[in-house]
């Protein structure tokens, strides 16, 4: 087989296509697969379509129709199964069975090793149910994650659950070898997946995933080892592509946190160290590529304003508490109205409600606002890129309504929030970027359950929610694939 530069079915481009699809999006936001593109944007971590992605084939050298230097499409072929080649910017790349429009996929069928028919699928692209309960302690957010084309779950009976989404109307199961530990955590990185089994007797049991090297691979390699840890794992959060922080949310131990980059040997010791600095009632809540991102609300006086802060080279020690950076509104005091997501690409997204003052200065909220606080590769923090999810009748202002949100791609998030009509239900929604402003999608879904029983992950293709079985309802486990695009 020829040595080819694969990138994963247009990973790059086709989270684009689907904050695209049905929508006016000022173009200059969306990443393009020109490979003379600067800065990172999908999973590949590159500067565009024609990358050493790290999901397939390697980058090749050599003539027209090998993967090197081409006029047109027709100069891109190859002999492996459901690659198809196209020219990008002068040289070839070849996609996992893609698609010419964003809202239909195509499948690789194993008998065959050709591409299947196009494939529609809406803004809720499929369902899955899984075979055993959410794992994790039946916390799902903890329980799914996903990176490049690929989507995790752990179950109650020590399965790890691995699908490709290239087709997201039909996601590929794929073979993965169970932990020997009980997972307690699933985190994705750029290019790397991370399980952690709870602190024991100070160790920790440790195991990741890297992405497959064959874009048809259907059997994933997992690398497992104990580690000695005498700290705690109450923060995980992605640092850089590869990297992981473990933080101990600690004020009296000033928030230990030890930067974990496999691979790690077998019975290493992994150190964690004090970010130093903090303000009173300061918790670690994100991470921003190798910083780690602490947020406070600060209810000594009125308004009641939240404030954000970089821990730079955290995980070490020489990790270096910044300055603080305070909002221009006010912020539930409770950390559980606030949900905080470390983006893939080194931004940071935070959804809680709004809050306003009634004729008597009572603080209360109405509507649940979503904030991009910090951009990828930023250094300041802002809360002017905002948008409402939903409105409600007044309630307490650290009621509980924010559900997870994840980072599709560079201009596409998936939300979940309490549904209006009834807040015991989650809604569904994808929020996008429209010449500097965040717009919602049109279409929504409405699950069964409320925004503290969901998970929501994605890849650089998809946005998933991960719902917990429901006896009283005849509900299995299940994964629910989006496409935040399409309608």
């Amino acid at each position: 087989m020829r040595r080819l530069i694969w990138v994963g079915s247009a990973l790059v481009a086709v989270g684009s296509w689907f904050a695209a699809c049905k929508l006016d999006l000022d173009e200059s936001l969306i990443p393009h697969t020109d490979a003379s593109a600067g800065g990172a944007s999908g999973a590949g971590g590159g500067s565009g379509g024609v990358v050493d992605s790290g999901f397939g084939g390697v980058g090749a050298t050599g003539g027209k129709g090998d993967g090197g230097p081409c006029d047109a499409d027709t100069q891109c072929k190859t002999d492996a199964a459901c690659l198809e080649g196209r020219c990008a910017s002068g040289q070839c790349a070849f996609d996992l069975c893609p698609s010419k429009s964003a809202c239909e996929g195509r499948t690789c069928e194993a008998t065959s090793g050709k591409c299947s028919a196009s494939q529609p699928f809406g803004f809720k692209a499929t369902s899955l149910e899984l075979s055993a309960e959410i794992g994790c302690g039946n916390v799902a957010q903890r329980c799914v994650a996903g990176f490049g084309d690929l989507v995790f779950v752990a179950t109650a009976d020590g399965a790890l659950n691995a699908f490709r989404t290239t087709n997201p109307a039909a996601p590929q199961k794929l073979t993965v070898d169970a932990p020997t530990f009980t997972v307690a955590r699933l985190v994705a990185a750029e290019n790397r997946l991370l399980i952690l089994s709870a602190v024991a007797s100070d160790k920790l049991q440790v195991a990741w995933l890297d992405p497959p090297t064959d874009p048809n691979a259907t059997t994933l390699a997992l690398n497992q080892v104990g580690v000695n840890l005498s700290g705690a794992t109450d923060g995980v959060f992605p640092a850089g592509a590869q990297g992981f922080f473990l933080v101990e949310n600690s004020s009296a131990t000033f928030f230990p946190a030890a930067l974990l980059e496999p691979p790690v040997a077998n019975n290493a010791t992994v150190s964690q160290y004090p970010s130093t600095g903090l303000a009173p009632g300061a918790s670690i809540v994100a991470s921003s590529g190798k910083r780690l991102v602490s947020f406070r609300v600060d209810t000594s006086n009125t308004p009641v304003v939240p404030s954000f802060t970089l821990v730079s080279a955290a995980g070490t020690t020489s990790a270096q508490n910044g300055s603080e950076a305070a909002m221009a509104f006010e912020a539930p005091a409770s950390l559980s109205a606030h949900f905080f997501a470390s983006a893939y690409d080194g931004s940071l997204l935070w959804s809680t409600n709004r809050v306003t003052r009634d004729d008597a200065g009572t603080p209360e909220t109405s509507a649940v606002v979503l904030r991009w606080p910090l951009t990828a590769g930023g250094n300041d923090f802002s809360g002017t890129l905002e948008i409402d999810l939903a409105s409600y009748s007044s309630a307490g202002w650290s009621t509980v309504r924010r559900g997870p949100v994840a980072l599709v791609d560079p201009s596409t998030i998936l939300a979940t929030v309490a549904y209006p009509v009834d807040p015991q239900l989650t809604l569904v929604r994808s929020v996008h970027v429209s010449n500097g402003s965040l717009v919602l999608g049109s279409a929504t879904a409405t699950l069964p359950f409320t925004v503290n029983q969901v998970g929501v992950a994605a890849n650089r293709r998809v946005g998933v929610v991960l719902t917990p079985a429901d006896t009283t309802l005849s509900l299995k486990a299940t994964l629910h694939v989006f496409a935040p695009g399409c309608t």
